[in-house]
């Protein structure tokens, strides 16, 4: 399968579609966006994941791309995380996760 792009997300098996490599370059569009496009001078973003294998390695790849300060939930939902990014005053957040789909993907 290949690697699935949408309004919201990317979504693919970690380490065969969805690339670390991938992962940083998306990493580093969201950041270039906060700090070029909204002018947010030092970026705060809360992460969280759900609890898929992979969950914990996307993450450590997104800690490394992002030059910018972090928020970790931890284990949460997709609606924590939105409630985070106001709640924290996070400037943008990010949800590691692939939802209905089975525990390969993220």
């Amino acid at each position: 399968m290949a690697l699935v792009e949408t309004f919201s997300g990317i979504r693919g098996i970690y380490k065969l579609e969805l690339t670390e490599e991938i992962i940083e370059k998306y990493a580093r569009a969201f950041l270039y966006f906060l700090k070029e496009i909204r002018k947010i001078e030092n970026p705060k973003i809360v992460i969280g994941r759900d609890t898929r294998p992979s969950g914990k390695e996307v993450f450590n790849v997104l800690i490394k791309s992002l030059n910018c300060e972090i928020i970790d939930v931890g284990i949460s939902t997709t609606p924590i995380i939105e409630h985070a990014v106001r709640i924290f005053g996070c400037d943008g957040g990010i949800i590691i996760t692939a939802s209905h789909n089975g525990p390969e993907y993220n």
